[in-house]
């Protein structure tokens, strides 16, 4: 009776349990993929909508005069664009802290629960209420991206404070920029942010300069004009919402496909996006819009579908060529960071050029893809000639640690089998040359 207790079941099949395990932890994983995606375009659609918004209507004199007669609300437009612009670029010094400190998830909850605070900050529109908002979502813009991209290609929540150390977390965004392979790809995320930015900014009314024009009826109306803008000043403010719409269901069907585009070389996305994002600048160079003619509409159209296309092919380009550059879960976090750092220094940027011409726009935006298409073949030349690769060692822990954030080393999941003192023996390959090198890895160099 004892054996028939404590004995092995008779009707267990290994294989088919484990298949079990493997069908629940997919669709685990695609849970939360969906999840995160559907919060981040949920949260933006909100946060983007509602600054379009609150731009339009603080140009508007006549809001200005009945609602907020005694509130300089130009001012307070100028600083919340500067505190959404500027204070990302410090982002680089405590991405990597939060997310090593509060886990990926957290990070993300927190950093939607700031945009919450700015969208609120809207039902009361004063100086102490929406530049401090703005500040703050300038702030978490990083960390929220980097934490998403760590998220959706990790299995599981990986920290350990107590090997990592404070001083750790500070120097390995930056020793990573010893990496070539990452030094090449420096433009490629700045052009990231541009074209993104350009989107919103080349067919809306952000803007600091705006004029008016006389329709026929004897009616005055706020034009972006003299912004130079193609959208809005080819079709009307009322078209501009149609235009987004048109860009974003590109850019979301586009992206959906990424899993085919896993059956290509890694380069063929990354080069067709730049390709269709080079044609298009080359044509809005050429191509100057008459106002509100609405025959444009067609070219205009095809103009954000096919921008939507190229941008979906450079997101996923980009993604699919980290994950398969830097394979080693606890290099991610450190890497998506930089990545949006830069994106971030594009955003800055876009911010002091706002002033510009668009011409001179265009020929920034066509002469920075250039450099990056270039930089992005020679260090696909320098991958394929097996250079030395420099990557910091990155500490593990010295003991064997379970419970929910504090995992094994290698672990995917909690409690995994695995005995820590075969660390000694077995040594990891980061440990097994000098402090700042990684021997060549012929999986991880050529993906």
């Amino acid at each position: 009776q004892l054996d028939d207790f404590v004995g092995a079941n008779p009707d267990y099949n290994e294989e088919e349990e484990e298949q079990k395990y493997f069908r629940r932890k997919r669709l685990s994983v695609i849970k939360n993929v969906v999840g995160a995606s559907l919060a981040g375009t949920l949260t933006y659609s909100v946060y983007l909508g509602l600054l379009q918004m609150q731009l339009i209507l603080h140009y508007d004199e006549t809001y200005r005069e009945v609602k907020y007669s005694n509130i300089p609300l130009e001012d307070i437009d100028h600083k919340v664009l500067m505190g959404i612009n500027v204070t990302p670029v410090a982002a680089l010094l405590y991405t990597p802290i939060l997310i090593r400190f509060f886990g990926t998830k957290w990070a993300m909850y927190l950093a939607i629960g700031i945009y919450a605070l700015f969208v609120s900050s809207n039902y009361w529109e004063r100086y102490y209420t929406l530049v401090p908002s703005a500040v703050a979502i300038g702030m978490v813009i990083v960390p929220l991206w980097a934490s998403m991209g760590t998220y959706i290609t990790r299995p599981m929540e990986e920290i350990d404070m107590r090997s990592i150390g404070w001083g750790n977390i500070f120097q390995l965004p930056f020793k990573h920029m010893r990496d070539y392979r990452l030094r090449h790809l420096f433009p490629l995320f700045i052009y990231s942010g541009f074209e993104v930015l350009f989107v919103c900014t080349g067919f809306s009314l952000v803007g600091s300069v705006m004029g008016w024009e006389v329709m026929e009826q004897g009616q005055v109306m706020l034009s972006p004009c003299s912004l130079q803008n193609y959208g809005v000043c080819a079709l009307g403010l009322e078209r501009l919402a149609y235009l987004l719409m048109a860009y974003g269901f590109s850019a979301s069907a586009c992206s959906s496909l990424a899993l085919c585009m896993l059956r290509l070389r890694r380069h063929i996305p990354l080069l067709a996006g730049a390709f269709i994002h080079a044609v298009l600048l080359v044509t809005l160079f050429c191509w100057a819009p008459e106002p509100r003619y609405l025959a444009q509409a067609p070219l205009l159209y095809s103009i954000a579908v096919l921008w939507g296309t190229g941008s979906a092919l450079n997101k996923t380009g980009i993604s699919i060529l980290l994950g398969m550059l830097y394979k080693k879960k606890e290099r991610q976090d450190f890497i998506f960071t930089i990545y949006h750092w830069w994106q971030a220094l594009a955003i800055f940027a876009v911010y002091l050029w706002s002033g510009l011409p668009m011409k001179a726009k265009l020929s920034i935006m066509l002469l920075t893809l250039v450099v990056a298409v270039g930089t992005y073949l020679w260090m696909e030349k320098k991958v394929a000639q097996n250079m030395e690769i420099r990557l910091p060692r990155i500490p593990h822990p010295r003991h064997k640690t379970r419970g929910y954030r504090y995992l094994e080393d290698n672990s995917d999941e909690t409690g995994s089998d695995g005995d820590g003192d075969k660390e000694d023996n077995d040594r990891h390959p980061t440990e097994a040359t000098s402090e700042n090198e990684l021997p060549k890895e012929d999986g991880e160099q050529l993906g």
